[in-house]
């Protein structure tokens, strides 16, 4: 095979892994590999504006359980643009391929742009991160990809996958049909470990089931509630597990940060803990305290998560849907559950999940939970909430009513203010049979303007809600706690349902709750794109030492 054909096998093998999305943002070392995959695989490339979108909504497409993402970016700035989406997307445990030119390895005096100016040694970069990296050799080519995309399915991480631009003439294997991808190991879990952890469930009085993503992706649900009512346990998940029990008349809704202080203090009470797919951390724990004193039994396939964060009395390693059917079979039944009556004398027995709060709207200064609940109702329960890295990010977690863990995207794993419109776009393109809001500020928007475009350009039905407070609003609290002038973060920002307009969006600014149900049947039965300024009140209506923070 010639070298010039070289991108028509990679493209051939990257479509054989049954991909039939891809983002990007174009590039020299790009082109040619994007025509292939277009005009011989008839995978639908999505053109974004900038990197840090494309690797962005390659995550928000594998969130939402559609399957590997794949984002395809040049080399060099176009790679380092793209690094903060990438950190994040590993933070969140989500299987993306990321393809890039390897510069690296390009001649400077035959590429004096692509192998000079823009050389970078993007292996070392990726690995630096923690992202596993495969270099692409055209003689294995199809063999390198397998192992790229396979990667990502197994171990549910991201992929920097590298290819040179030049094959030197040497040969690719022939091209092959796509495939059925393998699915992943279920990992059986050990005798000795379950015994222990069934005698643990067994000998307690007040035994809570808290799962996270990793439930959630095993399919364990079924599973985990028959288990939780054979031992008579309450139910919780972390925030990625949110709305896994949910019409269960014993589900306690989010542990940890997000969970009001009734149900906060529920949870204190229980004796045990079964962690399943759920990692621990300070969030979901309110930085340990309510793990304090209990026997804990954590479930995972990442034998990295034991004793990262607790010290779990059985560790069990292996797959959640698995274990909790053992267990099931196992654990002694009770016949009544003392903990499941406390629940039902606290008043906590099938809550509603959304927080109480006393509106504060003024006109042109509304409370965000208002608006958010307000959007919860005219929402479609078909519906994708994805929650952009700033102040606003809590309220649609506590205030929107989130129906599955995949309908969820909360994108705060690695703490980066604009992660939000790049994974709303991905998940819009993997589920465009649910209605895909995204939250954001305007601090946020700002930072990610460009890719309003992508939603008009390919007619992508959307609702954003810029939640805008003229400021940067957590930094706002912020200063208010060390009590320091505020200037410095507040701003005069211009018209931005305007600037949406100009972009091809639908778009108001909503300065009442009133105006809000005018776009009720938008809302109900979105067709395009529709961007609502929604004016909230500059006074921050949360503390920045929750414990969610």
């Amino acid at each position: 095979m010639s070298a010039e054909s070289f991108p028509a096998a990679l493209a051939a093998a990257v479509a054989a892994e049954q991909v039939e999305h891809v983002f990007g943002l174009m590039g020299a070392g790009t082109i040619q590999l994007t025509h292939h995959l277009v005009s011989d695989f008839g995978v639908a490339y999505h053109a974004v504006r900038h990197e840090s979108a494309a690797v962005g909504a390659a995550d928000g497409f594998a969130r939402t359980g559609a399957g590997v993402g794949v984002a395809l970016v040049s080399s060099g700035p176009g790679f380092t643009n793209a690094l903060t989406a990438l950190h994040t997307a590993k933070r969140g445990a989500s299987p993306l391929v990321l393809l890039a030119p390897d510069s690296d390895l390009t001649p400077p005096l035959r590429h004096p742009f692509a192998g000079g100016a823009q050389k970078l040694d993007e292996s070392t970069i990726a690995t630096l991160l923690d992202t596993i990296v495969v270099r692409c050799d055209p003689r294995t080519v199809y063999a390198d990809v397998a192992a790229a995309f396979g990667a990502a399915r197994e171990r549910q991480t991201p992929v920097a996958l590298l290819y040179p631009l030049e094959a030197n003439g040497v040969s690719a294997a022939p091209r092959k049909a796509r495939g059925t991808p393998a699915p992943r190991a279920v990992i059986e879990p050990p005798q000795p470990e379950l015994e222990a952890a069934a005698r643990v469930l067994s000998e307690s009085e007040r035994p809570l089931v808290l799962a996270g993503l990793g439930a959630a992706r095993a399919g364990a649900e079924a599973s985990l509630l028959r288990l939780a009512d054979r031992c008579g346990a309450l139910l919780a998940t972390s925030l990625r597990g949110a709305g896994l029990f949910v019409g269960h008349p014993y589900n306690l809704g989010i542990c940890g940060g997000f969970a009001t202080e009734p149900i906060s203090e529920l949870i204190a009470e229980s004796d045990c803990v079964l962690a399943v797919g759920a990692s621990l951390n300070g969030f979901t724990t309110r930085r340990g305290e309510l793990m304090a004193g209990k026997r804990i039994v954590h479930c995972d396939v990442d034998a990295s998560a034991f004793y990262r964060y607790e010290r779990p009395e059985v560790a069990l390693f292996g797959d959640s849907k698995l274990v909790a059917d053992a267990l099931y079979d196992l654990v002694a039944p009770r016949s009544k559950s003392a903990y499941r009556a406390a629940a039902e004398a606290a008043g906590l027995v099938s809550p509603s999940l959304l927080h109480p709060f006393d509106d504060v709207s003024q006109p042109g200064k509304l409370d965000p939970r208002a608006i958010c609940r307000r959007i919860d109702e005219l929402l479609p329960d078909a519906r994708t909430v994805v929650a952009d890295c700033n102040s606003a990010s809590e309220f649609p977690v506590e205030h929107v009513r989130i129906l599955t863990p995949e309908s969820l995207l909360w994108m705060f794993d690695f703490g980066a203010l604009g992660s939000g419109l790049g994974p709303a776009l991905g998940a819009a393109v993997a589920q465009p049979e649910r209605t895909t809001v995204l939250f954001l500020g305007d601090g946020a928007l700002f930072m990610t303007l460009g890719d309003l475009d992508t939603f008009v350009r390919e007619r992508i039905p959307a609702l954003v809600v810029c939640l805008n407070d003229r400021a940067y609003g957590a930094e706002i609290a912020f200063m208010r706690s060390l009590q320091i002038s505020e200037d410095i973060a507040r701003f005069e920002t211009p018209d931005l349902a305007g600037i949406a307009r100009a972009i091809g969006w639908e778009a108001a600014t909503i300065s009442d709750l009133s105006e809000l149900d005018g776009y009720a049947e938008r809302i109900a039965n979105l067709e395009r794109p529709l961007f609502l300024n929604c004016l909230i009140t500059e006074d921050p209506v949360y503390s920045p030492l929750r414990p969610h923070v």
